[in-house]
């Protein structure tokens, strides 16, 4: 009978499972956030993080051509005009109200949160929008 508990012990403890690695961005490497919400359509969905060293991740759930994780290097320039827009963008973020059946944009950078329909009203806010959906198209035309 210890011989069987004895080789049950074994056997349950050689049958650990494997967890799973992957690579995990720390806060401290993000850039920015940006997502897209649902509505009650078919409005894409999507998650970009933009991380310091200018690597663009993609991940695409729902209504968009490119599902899944895409990652894509920024250019020098690109990540540059990046990080001059969001160093000039020092607002505080307006107030935000829900409309049903609106994706909501989010937006976090410098330890703020964006959160907006549509097109924001600042400038700044504006052409980092236009940037960031214009790398998207980018990701989901290839």
């Amino acid at each position: 009978m210890k011989k069987l508990i004895l080789i049950m012990l074994l056997v349950m403890a050689s049958c650990k499972t494997v967890e799973k690695t992957t690579v995990q961005n720390t806060t401290a490497d993000v850039l920015l956030t940006y997502s897209k919400s649902r509505c009650l359509g078919k409005c894409p969905v999507y998650n970009v993080k933009i991380l310091k060293d200018g690597m663009l991740v993609y991940t695409g759930v729902d209504w968009v051509r490119q599902k899944g994780n895409v990652i894509v290097k920024l250019s020098d320039d690109e990540l540059a005009e990046l990080k001059h827009i969001i160093n000039t963008a020092t607002k505080a973020p307006p107030a935000f109200k829900r409309i049903r059946d609106r994706p909501v944009t989010a937006l976090m950078m410098n330890e703020k949160k964006y959160k907006f329909h549509a097109t924001p009203a600042d400038d700044q806010l504006k052409t980092l929008n236009s940037r960031i959906e214009h790398w998207v198209d980018e990701v989901n035309t290839k």
